[in-house]
């Protein structure tokens, strides 16, 4: 069904800044995608989505919330959660692939972009609106199944045919589809690959701030360690034992962690030694050791 002006407007920014397939294309391009775009409404609890069916359709979300899982070896893992989602609602038998044009359609919605959420367990600044766009390509098997937990849910969906055809009458797409990827791979690539002793804490430190926030948890800490002896060996004791001891001692010894921490980082290089793995671990473990004697 042809969308309306408001719809095509919407859909347009949820491709170039939602989709990371689609946040490089140009604007003929998006234009020409829209065009092939066809909006579906799904109830509460209706299953859009099942793991394992031949993909037939991308799903550009619109409105609503969505709950993504995958069953692997009889065990079902959430995949993508809506916020809160303590209640989830009962979920239907997916309809067959190919009677999705049955489905109700919507050609008056104008919603704001801002009402689709969909959001992810592991990083909510990922590209969040699209389902199933990485596997409807050559028509692979679902990764995982998508089912509406809002009263409502709205998604624009683009079927693999039209998207193939779209390929062949505008080649230049192809080569901006796969720029938008490059950048999304590298972007991740460079997010997770510094290994854990090579990773270089911040160079300076809030003496202040570090130290209101030494002296707080001094009092939680005596609090909790009186409660948990107490608890343990059912002897009583106070809970802000010497604060006038404890506190200035937790000071010193967060804010000489953290300095000496601090310190270590800006002079020392441990590439420039024959062993830099241990030079690495012992610059990590280090200030702990040192400052230990003013923990105790």
């Amino acid at each position: 069904m042809k969308l309306t002006k408001e719809n095509q407007q919407e859909a347009a920014v949820l491709l170039s800044e939602k989709s990371s397939m689609f946040k490089d294309c140009s604007p003929a391009s998006l234009a020409l995608i829209v065009s092939k775009l066809e909006l579906f409404q799904f109830a509460k609890g209706e299953k859009f989505l099942e793991q394992g069916d031949i993909s037939e359709y991308m799903y550009l979300m619109s409105e609503g919330e969505v709950l993504r899982y995958r069953e692997e070896s009889g065990v079902e893992h959430q995949v993508d959660i809506s916020p809160g989602g303590n209640e989830q609602a009962p979920i239907k038998p997916a309809s067959p692939p190919r009677t999705l044009q049955n489905r109700t359609v919507d050609s008056s919605s104008s919603s704001s972009v801002s009402t689709g959420r969909i959001v992810k367990q592991v990083d909510p600044n990922q590209h969040l609106a699209t389902i199933n766009s990485m596997h409807y390509l050559r028509g692979d098997p679902a990764y995982s199944s998508a089912v509406c937990t809002s009263t409502i849910c709205k998604a624009y969906a683009l079927s693999q045919s039209q998207f193939m055809d779209t390929l062949s009458t505008r080649p230049p797409l192809a080569a901006e589809i796969i720029t938008s990827l490059q950048k999304e791979v590298r972007e991740q690539k460079n997010a997770l690959r510094t290994p854990f002793l090579e990773l270089k804490h911040r160079k300076d430190i809030n003496i202040p701030a570090v130290s209101v926030a030494a002296a707080i948890e001094s009092y939680y800490r005596s609090a909790l360690n009186a409660m948990l002896n107490a608890r343990l060996l059912g002897t009583k004791a106070a809970l802000f034992p010497n604060m006038h001891v404890q506190v200035p001692a937790r000071v010193v010894y967060i804010n000489g962690f953290k300095g000496m921490r601090a310190f270590l980082d800006r002079n020392v290089r441990p590439e420039e030694y024959t062993y830099p793995s241990v030079v690495r671990a012992t610059v990590a473990v280090g200030p702990g050791f040192l400052m230990n004697p003013i923990s105790s």
